[in-house]
């Protein structure tokens, strides 16, 4: 073990470590059942979370021969995932409108399982890209077990969602870095791909354009690049967002032919301008428009009149006793920024930050205590190696921006949806990226950090504050067991490791929570309480 926390290659005994993979992968398997199995087996839980719709929609798909055009309030890349696996005899009529059998639910959420299981696959091959071995492998099991184990057995696209999203944001990373051509072109594309998936790449997609630019003003002014260069760098930058179009464009030529729009989605034209709370006789009620009008605001290739909503609003109102809200039109950004003070406008995405914090603590809390572990260390180590860390930001300070933008550009997005109570599930999309740039931030600051380093550091940082103290005592491998020479990332990684087994064992170990996907489950599923 000293051996392995003092050498700088890593020893072959890690590569041992992949064999614990396999009983790991069937303790994943038997825990994503179990919580599928628990909580995700009725119709009621079917019709919950959009999950009939997507299993609908891949019955649609391979009952017409894939000829059916979904609307926009749906994009197709999972739909068409699951639909080869469709078969006649699963069309069993449960009633309803578009009904959907239980048989093609289980078959469907059995299909997500794997499919979890394969995205975790990718993400270790990819992350082997940046990483040896033991984080890797730490990387990929903290996925698994503190985020994918609870999302798998849903049919629902985030996972494949996160899974692309990830790859993406850490490639376009390397973009702003080191550009290239096959790069952009695979940026380009895999973007596409996961904006098919679900749309949220388009943010990314600016952030990139934005961040690239200023790295070539980054490398005119500091660096005094070459104008050829700089040419050629803004081609290879050019080259990502016009690959992402190019694979779009079947997409994009039908949303503009039913919608009149490329880019035409239902949750940026109506769904996030709507005003997520009215009052009415003193009590607060969510306005109705997101339950159906906006959902269905598609069918038929049309908008919705103000007629057909506040008839539906009646109908609602029937139906469930809520009383009526007079609509005055449908929502929109004029007419949101036109009700809505700038106090209100600027504390929507804080409330919605806030809330779904708490309900992460809440649903998922040793996921979210081992992220914030691995967050300060990741802050220790940028400041411990700060000879890492201070070159690079005086280097590619862009890519810091990108970082930054990132993260604090979906927060925002994400924190105003959560007002409409779309709940944590967004801001989840936000664990894997995080804990990766986290992880890389140890990695890279870390190489050089010692213990020994340590130590020479603060006492040249205490001498400095001592009178007349203006050179650091020497602190050097002092230890006859040189403990002094101890890599500083590899000695945190294998805290990390005990950390994160701690918590899979908690999110086992306890059942004393009634919350769906919340820990405890797989332990009630394992013990039968």
């Amino acid at each position: 073990m000293l051996d392995y926390l003092t050498r700088e290659e890593e020893p072959r005994w890690t590569r041992w470590l992949l064999l614990l993979f396999v009983p790991l992968g069937a303790l994943y398997l038997v825990g994503a059942r179990g919580n599928s199995d628990t909580h995700n087996n009725t119709v009621e839980a079917m019709y919950a979370n959009d999950q009939k719709v997507y299993i609908r929609l891949a019955q649609d798909l391979k009952q017409s021969g894939w000829t059916k055009i979904t609307p926009r309030h749906r994009t197709p890349g999972y739909p068409y995932v699951l639909s080869p696996f469709f078969t006649d005899d699963l069309a069993t009529d449960i009633g309803g409108k578009d009904p959907v059998s239980l048989e093609w639910f289980a078959r469907a959420r059995t299909l997500s399982i794997w499919l979890s299981v394969v995205c975790l696959a990718a993400l270790y091959f990819f992350s082997r890209r940046v990483f040896p071995v033991f984080e890797s492998a730490l990387f990929v099991a903290a996925a698994a077990c503190l985020l994918y184990v609870f999302r798998a057995g849903y049919t629902q696209p985030e996972l494949l969602y996160w899974t692309g999203n990830l790859v993406v944001f850490v490639l376009l990373m390397r973009m702003l870095v080191r550009p290239g051509w096959g790069l952009a072109a695979a940026c380009g594309a895999l973007a596409a791909l996961t904006h098919l998936v679900k749309a949220g790449t388009q943010p990314l997609m600016l952030l990139f354009v934005a961040s690239f630019g200023l790295k070539l003003v980054w490398d005119w002014l500091r660096e005094r690049t070459a104008m050829e260069v700089l040419g050629k760098r803004l081609l290879q930058g050019a080259l990502v967002p016009v690959c992402f179009l190019i694979c779009l464009a079947p997409y994009l030529i039908n949303s503009h032919r039913m919608y009149g729009e490329a880019f035409y989605s239902i949750y940026s034209k109506y769904l996030m301008w709507t005003i997520p709370e009215v009052e009415v006789n003193g009590k607060l009620y969510v306005d109705k428009l997101k339950t159906w009008a906006v959902q269905n605001a598609g069918a038929g290739y049309r908008q919705i009149t103000v007629d057909e909503y506040r008839a539906k609003l009646e109908n609602l109102k029937r139906k469930s006793g809520e009383p009526y809200v007079e609509p005055d039109g449908l929502p929109t950004m004029g007419r949101y920024f036109k009700k809505q003070t700038l106090p209100e406008i600027l504390a929507r995405p804080q409330q919605g930050i806030r809330s779904t914090w708490k309900r992460m603590e809440k649903y998922y809390p040793s996921s979210w205590r081992f992220l914030k572990i691995v967050m300060w260390v990741a802050l220790g180590f940028a400041v411990a190696g700060w000879r890492w860390t201070l070159p690079m930001l005086r280097r590619h300070g862009y890519v810091a921006l990108y970082a930054v933008g990132f993260f604090a550009g979906y927060m925002f997005l994400y924190g105003w949806y959560d007002a409409l109570r779309i709940g944590p599930r967004l801001m989840l999309g936000l664990y894997t990226p995080a804990l990766f740039t986290a992880l890389m931030l140890i990695h890279f600051s870390g190489r050089e950090v010692t213990l020994g380093s340590v130590a020479r550091d603060l006492g040249s940082l205490a001498s400095r504050f001592r009178p007349g103290g203006d050179r650091a005592p020497e602190a050097g491998d002092t230890s006859p067991r040189g403990l002094g020479s101890v890599r500083a990332t590899r000695l945190a990684n294998l805290v990390l490791a005990v950390l994160l087994t701690a918590a899979a064992i908690s999110i086992f170990a306890d059942g004393n929570s009634d919350i769906p996907e919340e820990r405890g489950e797989l332990y009630r599923y394992f013990s039968g309480k």
